[in-house]
């Protein structure tokens, strides 16, 4: 199954995303930053970046599900 974690690179993002890559899942792992791509592979999914306050129709291309992760911010 394709799919999309937002955040991937945050705490929780990271495990959700490596396990899923893991579990045999095709993962696309969206960060903000070009320099978070790297870590994103070594997790074992494919890095896409994008900003969830713009057009992210690139980083949903093809995927199945979508895990959005947002942060609480007090």
């Amino acid at each position: 199954m394709h799919v999309l974690v937002a955040g991937s690179h945050g705490q929780v993002g990271q495990h959700i995303t490596r396990l899923l890559a893991e579990s045999d899942h095709d993962v696309r792992g969206m960060v903000r930053d070009e320099a978070q791509t790297s870590d994103i592979e070594d997790l074992g999914a494919e890095p896409v970046v994008a900003d969830l306050t713009e057009d992210v129709t690139h980083a949903v291309r093809g995927v199945r599900r979508r895990r959005v992760r947002r942060r609480v911010r007090r």
